[in-house]
């Protein structure tokens, strides 16, 4: 009897998870004919660095094929996150912000992601690479799960793992455009071929997408301001293979996207005041809040990314050496309106009461709960965040990252391939410039600096500003032995040792026109970074900061091949996310790191035919 599946199934008892590790959405199918019976085809992964069958890995790993992908059009990240389970995206304030969720574990705004992201065998760390166009897709796996001993710190959440298809001897051209509403345009278009038969290939590939967005500001004659989108990049990607047993693969980027920022709305959860006012807009079910978009300042995200990658695959006789490196710049900012309309900040600004008053006189109205008088303050007026006032301030957010990293690793079989063994070192340099801005808005837009002197149009009111530079490095192993023909196990490890180090860039003399520490009413004077604060910082400055996070974390894996249709396995590990620093603290303070022990018993049941078991392949 033949059986198709049609989803995964995914049940859970007691510790045990029954799932179907096959499906039509991702594994090409042959259609049977007359009598013969349906065969899935082989999905060969690679997310444990060894290319094995997707049917004997012990982990839960989500693959989209060549046929997928180009089913759904799989373009953005967006577009492949949406056709799995349990995970999910968010770009939370901006383009270039993307946080991914995986099965509960979230990415950190400002920091690194929390999953392992990797394009064509190399590791991306800059958390702005994911979130990019996707050219020449060949196969997209998301490991479920902590994976700290096999790519080391910070993936804790799991790995997304992306095959691009190589360059090779036929000579191809491609382009597509579409139209669609909103002003929206998209192209996409490429030429690859040999310049060298057999030995050298290149591919040089274009895109370009722009959108007006859904949304428009209708305090600015419904201007596409709102969530509009702008992005090009140029790659190119140049394949050598001048013998048999060598191959190196060189990469280019470099893209930029201007885009809007901070498309947020303000509801309301003040179930007290609800009640006393009689005003259920002041405790609001998010699902029936109304979108209205107000601000007086056109938000802008502006990235700016640059790119270069080799990797250099040899064959022993013995083994496979694979070396890579990446070298990666990526300038991320932000700039929009603020929220210290709702906090009162600038209450007695007289560019802020002015805004109020004009506003007042032309009938300017805010979505309820919030309302317009006169004047700034309550119970003049009740404001939220991100109105059409100067009253809001302004923001300047700026992320830049700068880092290479290189790797080297051995990887090979024995015992006429019941055993797979790697090992390898990594290492990677990063340095990082974070900085949030807010700005006294005096009605000439936003400054993209974020120190701006008092006495300037958009001065400084408030200011944080760090430089990080880290160094890691790392030695990892993988075994991967077959006990018997239906008996596997494996044991991965990785020592994972990072270097950080802080510098503080707020001016510590510099001071504020309007906010202070007292409360309101506001009457400025205070330093620009709250943790300067002299009733708990006295010394008024902060010293560089320096902190070492280093972990083992091991991951044993077992698998029982019970039946042809039904395998059990079992990991247990250890994951790590290094720390970070408080700048707001008095004294020098650390975000401990963290480990997390993981265990795994599951069940896999395949409901279809199945291919005899055979020796895995060597990467």
């Amino acid at each position: 009897m033949t059986t198709s599946l049609s989803r995964p199934l995914l049940a859970s008892v007691a510790g045990f998870s029954i799932l179907a590790a096959a499906a039509p959405a991702l594994a090409q199918q042959n259609e049977p004919q007359g009598g013969e019976v349906m065969q899935i085809e082989e999905i060969v992964v690679t997310a444990r660095r060894f290319q094995e069958s997707l049917l004997d890995i012990p982990a839960t790993v989500s693959v989209l094929n060549s046929e997928t992908l180009r089913d759904a059009d799989v373009e953005r990240p967006e577009d492949f996150i949406g056709l799995v389970a349990g995970v999910s995206l968010v770009n939370a304030a901006e383009v270039g912000d993307t946080q991914v969720n995986i099965r509960g574990i979230n990415g950190t705004r400002d920091a690194e992601a929390s999953f392992a992201f990797v394009i064509d065998g190399i590791l991306y760390t800059n958390p702005a690479a994911f979130n990019r166009e996707y050219t020449a897709l060949e196969q997209i796996e998301i490991l479920k799960g902590p994976q700290g001993a096999i790519y080391g710190r910070n993936a804790a959440a799991g790995a997304v793992v992306v095959s691009t298809r190589k360059p090779g001897n036929e000579f191809h051209v491609f382009g597509e455009t579409s139209f669609a509403e909103d002003d929206t345009v998209t192209f996409n278009g490429s030429v690859e071929g040999p310049i060298i038969e057999d030995k050298l290939f290149l591919r040089v590939s274009g895109d370009y997408r722009d959108s007006d967005g859904f949304y428009r500001n209708s305090f600015q004659d419904d201007r596409p301001i709102v969530d509009d989108f702008e992005n090009w990049n140029l790659k190119a990607r140049l394949v050598a293979e001048p013998t048999e047993n060598l191959s190196i693969d060189t990469k280019f980027r470099y893209g930029e996207v201007t885009a809007g920022a901070i498309t947020f709305n303000a509801v309301f959860a003040l179930p007290g005041l609800a009640e006393a006012f009689n005003s259920p807009k002041l405790f609001e079910d998010v699902n029936d809040h109304d979108f209205v978009f107000q601000p007086n300042i056109d938000p802008l995200n502006k990235q700016d990314s640059l790119e270069i990658s080799s990797k250099v695959d040899y064959t022993f006789d013995f083994a496979d050496l694979t070396i890579w490196a990446l070298y990666s710049d990526i300038d991320n900012s932000l700039s929009a309106d603020g929220t210290s309309g709702a906090f009162g900040f600038f209450n007695d600004d007289p560019i802020c009461q002015q805004s109020a008053q004009n506003l007042f006189d032309q009938g300017v109205t805010l979505p309820a709960p919030q309302f317009l008088g006169s004047s700034p303050a309550f119970p003049n007026s009740f404001l939220g965040p991100y109105t059409p006032l100067t009253c809001d301030g302004t923001q300047f957010q700026l992320r830049n990252q700068k880092d290479f990293s290189i790797e080297a690793r051995l990887s090979g079989d024995a015992m006429d391939g019941r055993l797979r063994w790697l090992g390898g070192g990594y290492f990677l340099d990063l340095e990082r410039e974070v900085g949030v801005n807010l700005g006294r808005d005096t009605g000439d837009g936003v400054t993209r600096e974020l120190f701006v002197p008092q006495g300037q149009p958009n001065a400084t009111e408030q200011l944080l500003h760090d430089r990080f530079d880290t160094n890691v490095f790392a030695i990892f192993g993988e075994f991967d032995f077959d006990l018997t023909e239906d008996i596997n196990a494996s044991f991965a490890g990785r020592y994972d040792r990072e270097e950080r180090d802080v510098t503080n860039l707020v001016p510590t003399e510099a001071r504020n026109a309007f906010i202070d520490f007292d409360g309101p009413p506001f009457s400025g004077g205070a330093p620009l970074n709250p943790g300067l604060n002299p009733l708990f910082n006295p010394d008024g400055g902060f010293a560089d900061r320096s902190q070492t996070f280093e972990k083992f974390q091991p991951k044993i894996s077992a698998t029982w091949r019970i039946m042809p249709s039904l395998t059990a396995f079992a990991n247990w590990g250890i994951g790590f996310k290094s720390g970070g620093f408080n700048n707001q603290a008095r004294k020098p303070r650390s975000i401990c790191s963290s480990m997390m022990p993981l265990g795994r018993i599951s069940l896999s049941v395949i409901i279809s035919p199945r291919k005899p078991h055979r020796p895995l392949r060597r990467a």
